[in-house]
C-alpha cells in the first residue's frame, strides 16, 4: 500500500466535506481504518465544521456541506467516534 511504500504512519481523508472524495464519505471509514490496522497504521477522518471552498473553486458547489448551526460537525464527529478509527 501507498502508505507502507511511502514510510507512513497512517493516512488522513483531507477533506472535511463528506462524500468529496471515497475517503471523506463516513461510511467508508471503518474498512479504511481496519484496512491501515492491519498493517500497524492509523486512520485519522478529517473532521470539519462544514464545507464552503466556492469563493475559489467556483464549479465545487456541489461538494458544499452547510454548517447548519452546527449539526454537520456533530453528525461528523459522531460519525468518526462510531467509525471506531484512531
Amino acid at each position: 500500500a501507498f502508505v507502507e511504500r511511502g514510510g507512513f504512519d497512517g493516512a488522513y481523508t483531507y477533506f472535511a466535506a463528506a462524500g468529496f472524495t471515497p475517503g471523506s464519505d463516513p461510511r467508508a471509514w471503518p474498512a479504511a481504518g481496519a484496512a491501515l490496522r492491519a498493517r500497524g497504521k492509523v486512520f485519522v477522518p478529517a473532521v470539519g465544521p462544514g464545507y464552503d471552498d466556492t469563493r475559489i473553486r467556483p464549479w465545487n458547489a456541489h461538494n458544499v456541506r452547510p454548517r447548519q448551526r452546527g449539526a454537520y460537525y456533530d453528525r461528523m464527529w459522531q460519525a468518526a467516534v462510531d467509525s471506531g478509527v484512531d
